[in-house]
């Protein structure tokens, strides 16, 4: 995968745009973008410290 995005990126002289064309690309940029906020806001919620519940 690596080689062929290297490959369109030289055939299109460095024009990222490329990688954007293919109806593929935009759903699974889509589909990332969406289940972003989703997990960053699950992995920030564990890192936070819980209120002390008052048990020993």
């Amino acid at each position: 995968m690596e080689q062929n995005r290297r490959r369109a990126l030289s055939l299109s002289g460095g024009d990222v745009g490329i990688l954007w064309q293919s109806g593929i690309s935009l759903w699974l940029a889509a589909a990332v973008l969406l289940v972003l906020p989703w997990l960053l806001s699950r992995l920030l919620s564990r890192r936070t410290p819980r209120e002390n519940t008052g048990h020993h």
